[in-house]
């Protein structure tokens, strides 16, 4: 809107002083019989030499409105680029971290393994009421574990010696 109003504005500022000058030549010579049509044709002209003037440089600033979005564009597509090069870094490092996080996963599970295998060799080895003491205090999915891992004639004891609705809900 402001550019409309800018080109209006020196429309009108451009026809204006075309009008004065012609008016100026009209007082500066006021004492010779000027003919009508020469008038017009004098007014015509600057009129025709205004609107020349205004279309050339709205025309100059259309090509220089151009010039600037082309240049905007190209630090658009400049921008884009950068941040595409920096997702696809970011998302190597992503991708190298999720792996490392996986081997580190991989490798706390088989910590447990082992450990669950020592403490089920544990229990095997003491007697069943003290195995079911022990047992009773644990979550249900590692009691479960436990008895899994041990031989199946202990891990029968263990599940006698402990109260019956334990040892129910931890084989349901």
């Amino acid at each position: 809107m402001k550019q409309v109003t800018a080109i209006i504005g020196l429309f009108v500022v451009t026809f204006l002083l075309a009008l004065g000058g012609n008016m100026a030549l009209l007082w500066m010579h006021r004492d010779t019989a000027a003919a009508p049509a020469a008038l017009a044709a004098a007014s015509t002209a600057a009129a025709r030499d205004s609107a020349a003037l205004s279309d050339s440089s709205a025309s100059g600033r259309d090509t220089l409105r151009h010039i600037a979005a082309v240049d905007t564009v190209r630090l658009m597509a400049d921008t884009l680029s950068q941040i595409r090069a920096q997702l696809a870094s970011d998302l190597a490092r992503m991708s190298a971290l999720e792996k490392a996080m996986a081997r580190k996963g991989e490798q706390v599970d088989s910590a447990k393994a082992k450990q669950r295998g020592d403490f089920a060799k544990m229990i095997d080895a003491m007697g069943a009421d003290e195995a079911a003491k022990i047992l009773q205090n644990l979550p249900d999915t590692e009691t479960r574990q436990v008895l899994l891992a041990v031989k199946k004639r202990q891990a029968g004891k263990i599940l006698g010696a402990m109260e019956p609705r334990h040892a129910a809900r931890l084989m349901d």
